[in-house]
């Protein structure tokens, strides 16, 4: 999947395989195991991959292998899925962060994209959890130590407001 990267951005991914590789407990390697299933459409993996391998030497790297585990494991679909089934590139979502005990309206957005104050770039863990995720799905993960969990309750095509 990663095999038309440029060779040096290339070489940080083979990197992240062997870091992974050798830090990834068993209980995470579970705890992969047990994330929901999650649906890309074939453009945004496309667009996420291109910006995986551009950021790989500024992103942090614990959630670009998150992203890159988000990417790999996707059941990837045709672009025309409904807006409201999925969670996409430039779409308004609903969701319950239960770190923080609330709900929350986002747009999820490409780090470049122009920003609002509702943005959430799909660089961020949160943006990468929500990637790909439907309505009434929920995800688990560990973000620098920490146990984090996130629901989506509604997703819609991007207001112009």
């Amino acid at each position: 999947m990663f095999a038309e990267l440029k060779p040096a951005r290339r070489a940080i991914v083979d990197t992240m395989v062997v870091v992974e590789e050798v830090t990834v407990s068993d209980i995470k390697r579970n705890r992969l195991e047990s994330r929901p299933s999650i649906v890309l459409t074939a453009f945004d993996r496309e667009r996420l991959t291109k910006k995986l391998g551009d950021t790989l030497s500024t992103a942090d790297i614990e959630t670009a292998l998150f992203l890159r585990q988000e990417i790999e494991r996707a059941d990837i679909a045709a672009d025309d899925v409904p807006l409201s089934s999925v969670v996409r590139i430039g779409c308004e979502v609903k969701f319950v962060d239960h770190a923080e005990a609330r709900i929350q309206h986002a747009r999820l957005v490409l780090p470049n994209a122009p920003q609002c104050s509702h943005c959430i770039s799909v660089l961020t863990p949160t943006g990468t959890a929500l990637i790909g995720l439907g309505p009434g799905q929920s995800i688990r993960w560990t973000e620098q130590g920490r146990e984090r969990s996130l629901a989506v309750l509604e997703v819609s095509a991007m207001n112009d407001n």
